[in-house]
């Protein structure tokens, strides 16, 4: 029971200063560096569920596949909703 407490409070420590904001032209990732990537780059936003945790994961023109830290149903409350503002974010602007 402890060790799910601390991993618990590891994982919110860590992922604090990740996630991601919408601009006009772009989908803004925050974390270690921060990366725009244009709506019209976005071929699709997925919802990938792995050991229980859905994370989005952002497909672009050239092929690759970002997993955003944030928003994580595992910590984050309203995900679903959260999810779901990206999608219909980017399907506006594509």
């Amino acid at each position: 029971m402890s060790a799910a407490v601390v991993a618990c409070a590891v994982t919110a420590f860590l992922y604090r200063s990740h996630g991601v904001s919408i601009s006009e032209d772009a989908l803004v990732v925050h974390g270690d560096r921060r990366r725009q990537i244009p709506w019209t780059d976005i071929l699709r936003l997925d919802v990938q569920r792995t050991l229980g945790v859905s994370h989005v994961a952002v497909c672009t023109r050239n092929g690759r596949r970002t997993m955003l830290r944030a928003p994580m149903s595992f910590i984050d409350g309203p995900f679903d909703r959260k999810a779901q503002i990206l999608t219909d974010r980017w399907r506006e602007r594509r």
